[in-house]
């Protein structure tokens, strides 16, 4: 099909007749998954991708969606990496809130929800694959906006891309060539537990969020409990917790804190010394680790606060954590990538974590931190950035 075809105002037209030429070849014809691809190419790209959204047939995009799936399933492992990659971007086309809003309006919202979950677990579409996704097609956008004294400081995807990668590196390069243990984060908000929180979920390293607030003996047993091979904490507050219950920990060998400080022992380094080692580990090392995740392998690991006895690791796997984001999206299908979030919720906190910080790399929304909750830190931070 050639790329003319599409040209003008006939754009909608046109793409629904290829999607009908596709459906009418069925799934196993080549040139059904040429129509596919180029229609799904073209929409991505073009100006008036949500005019075109708005008209075409939902039928037609359903099929589109289950040919994605079908073409999968029949290839069997390993996965054809073109079927997988137009799987993904067809769910990309699938996230824009003027397709949410129509399937919304025609009550469709339980049956989309089944088909997006068949595609995102045929196409293994893992957080590190989604965060990519929108890395690259946001690029120089703002991602995290973060207060800092006199000022502020702005990430862009591309940036937020770059520390995510040299900490997934540094992380593996503590344990290389065995495989990296599980890595724990304990601190308040701030900018670097984001970004090592992605630098896990996106690189095939499970993490543990412990609540900042533990008790020392709850910090000693979720460190045992799960396991951890590495706790990185913010501070001397949060060390000395750890530091209490070291000797009791046998699975646990590198402490790092996030916070140079002075006086500490020699087992404990620094989040810079860890970004430094990011130079011994290729990055197609992390890429090979991170492709050969499968949507139901654990990500994340995350701990009640203990009020009902001693803390319960509640288990998140690639599939738990990417759907609920399509699912949300079809609960609020007015959020998109031109809203802005105000987050104050900890990270350690599932409507922190989930719904605001992986929620912004989903819609490819702007995350601004208050790292203040008082209403008058909430009110100054509502005059500076916007929030939608």
């Amino acid at each position: 099909m050639a790329r003319k075809d599409f040209a003008g105002r006939d754009l909608s037209a046109r793409a629904q007749a290829s999607l009908e030429e596709a459906k009418g070849r069925g799934a196993a014809d080549p040139g059904s998954l040429d129509l596919d691809r180029e229609v799904v190419r073209l929409i991505r790209e073009a100006r008036e991708r949500d005019s075109v959204l708005e008209v075409l047939d939902l039928e037609s995009l359903a099929g589109l969606l289950e040919r994605c799936v079908e073409r999968l399933a029949e290839g069997g492992e390993p996965l054809d990496p073109g079927a997988r990659e137009l799987t993904w971007h067809a769910l990309d086309l699938l996230r824009r809130p003027t397709f949410l809003r129509r399937v919304a309006a025609t009550g469709g919202t339980e049956l989309w929800a089944q088909r997006i979950l068949s595609a995102v677990e045929a196409s293994h579409f893992t957080v590190g694959e989604l965060f990519r996704q929108r890395a690259a097609s946001y690029a120089t956008r703002v991602l995290f906006e973060i207060p800092t004294r006199g000022g502020g400081e702005s990430l862009s995807w591309s940036d937020v891309a770059a520390r995510v990668e040299t900490l997934a590196r540094g992380l593996t390069a503590l344990y290389h060539p065995e495989p990296p243990a599980r890595v724990a984060i304990l601190s308040e908000n701030r900018i670097e537990m984001a970004l090592l929180d992605l630098a896990c979920l996106t690189s095939g390293l499970e993490n543990v969020m412990i609540p900042a607030n533990a008790t020392d003996a709850d910090v000693g047993y979720i460190l045992g409990h799960a396991k951890v091979g590495t706790v990185v904490v913010s501070g001397r507050e949060q060390l000395d917790k750890v530091e209490k219950n070291r000797g009791s920990l046998p699975d646990l060998k590198h402490v790092v804190t996030i916070e140079p400080l002075d006086g500490v022992a020699g087992a404990v380094t620094t989040l810079r010394d860890v970004e430094d080692r990011a130079g011994e580990i290729p990055a197609s090392l992390i890429e090979e680790r991170s492709a050969a995740v499968r949507i139901g392998d654990r990500a994340t690991i995350m701990y009640t606060s203990g009020t009902t006895g001693m803390p319960k690791g509640i288990q998140y796997s690639h599939r738990n954590l990417v759907f609920k984001r399509f699912a949300r999206a079809l609960a609020l299908p007015e959020i998109g990538d031109r809203d802005v979030f105000l987050c104050y919720l900890p990270l350690f906190h599932t409507f922190g974590r989930f719904l605001e910080m992986l929620g912004c790399v989903f819609w490819g929304a702007k995350y601004c931190f208050l790292m203040d909750p008082s209403v008058e830190a909430l009110v100054d931070g509502m005059a500076c950035y916007r929030p939608t």
